[in-house]
């Protein structure tokens, strides 16, 4: 799933994909004027502004909030190289998570959300979100356009989505890889 030897906190840009647990549709609801996020999507909303503030090497490029997951293209940009940079890539002593790297920031967002649902629903220690993340690590200039499109544009193809459970039962998903294929032709 992680590249071997990468350095997730380093300078790159990635797309990173987090799906709601069993993707339950509870984010937001996709309508012809938008998104209109739910009161969980409003709370994914507020602490991914808390991570950017908190994180000044972090900028989001786009960001969406689905129906059953989201999507958040960012940069990483450090001015200077970080404490640990380039030991053992991702991890430190003891399989512990990098501080500002990758998976320490998103398993941070994800666990800030999950217990302000859990408090909104009554619901402790309750689980939000599928384990882990899809993350994909952005090779240059027209992949970093090709995902920004696809996130943009990612409300628009809802309508085709098989997890759509309001759309055409027979309407194939659009998938991602498909997606930057067509682009490219």
């Amino acid at each position: 799933m992680r590249l071997y030897g990468r350095d997730y906190g380093a300078n790159g840009s990635y797309l990173v994909t987090v799906c709601t647990d069993a993707r339950k549709c509870s984010l937001s609801r996709i309508a012809k004027d938008g998104v209109h996020l739910s009161k969980f999507g409003k709370i994914i909303e507020e602490e991914w502004r808390q991570t950017l503030q908190k994180r000044p090497y972090l900028q989001s490029c786009e960001f969406v909030v689905m129906p059953n997951h989201i999507h958040a293209l960012l940069t990483i940009v450090r001015d200077s190289p970080r404490l640990g940079e380039g030991k053992r890539g991702l991890f430190l002593e003891f399989g512990a998570p990098l501080s500002g790297a990758l998976p320490q920031i998103v398993g941070s967002f994800k666990s800030a959300i999950t217990k302000r649902v859990n408090e909104l629903r009554g619901s402790p220690g309750a689980k939000f979100w599928q384990r882990s993340y899809y993350e994909h690590v952005v090779q240059d200039d027209e992949d970093f356009e090709e995902i920004a499109h696809y996130v943009r544009c990612n409300p628009d193809t809802w309508v085709r989505d098989r997890e759509n459970q309001e759309g055409s039962p027979d309407a194939a998903e659009e998938r991602f890889w498909e997606f930057r294929l067509r682009l490219r032709t």
